[in-house]
């Protein structure tokens, strides 16, 4: 487990669920396997005084993460950004936008473009820095939440913006919409 926050470094965060040792919810092995012997792992939530991330302090698993197809509520929130982006004004006829995206599935750049961005390029490319950066429900899935923003920050031009869709644990507890802890998650 380790003693620091996935994104600020602070020190010891605190556990708020302890569910002892679980077999990974991704894990699937043949029917005639006996359940007794699946591999298990230790599974905390733990938040961080500082700066109030809720993350996984420790995760020895190794999640296979498939591109899934893409469910209408991510779609509809990405279809809402997309328009609070353009009424923000941060679309323009020289805007370079590059998305992150995650295995949830879907893309904001079909609705970015439709806005008349023209250059819309993937996160490895290594072209000019973007004016726009957008990461729908991407940043979550990176252990080191740290170094994942460094990265974005590095990319985008001076003055640019960066858009992050993030789960909200407050929303997530308040409307009871947990699916899983962990499953390639690592902050919320």
């Amino acid at each position: 487990m380790t003693a620091f926050c996935r994104v600020c470094g602070a020190a010891d965060p605190t556990t708020v669920l302890d569910l002892g040792t679980v077999p990974a919810a991704d894990h699937f092995p043949p029917a005639e396997t006996d359940p007794m012997t699946d591999p298990r792992h230790v599974l905390q939530l733990a938040l961080c005084t500082a700066c109030g991330l809720a993350q996984l302090p420790g995760d020895d698993t190794t999640a296979e993460e498939p591109r899934g197809v893409e469910p209408d509520a991510v779609r509809i929130a990405g279809e809402r950004a997309v328009e609070e982006i353009a009424a923000r004004g941060w679309l323009t006829e020289t805007t370079v936008v590059r998305e992150y995206g995650s295995p949830h599935g879907g893309s904001w750049l079909p609705g970015l473009r439709a806005r008349g961005v023209r250059d819309a390029l993937p996160a490895s490319a290594d072209e000019a820095k973007a004016t726009l950066i957008v990461d729908g429900l991407g940043l979550m899935h990176e252990a080191d939440q740290a170094a994942a923003l460094r990265e974005r920050s590095a990319r985008l031009a001076p003055g640019g913006v960066l858009v992050l869709q993030i789960h909200s644990l407050g929303t997530i507890l308040r409307q009871r919409q947990w699916t899983s802890v962990r499953h390639g998650h690592f902050a919320y």
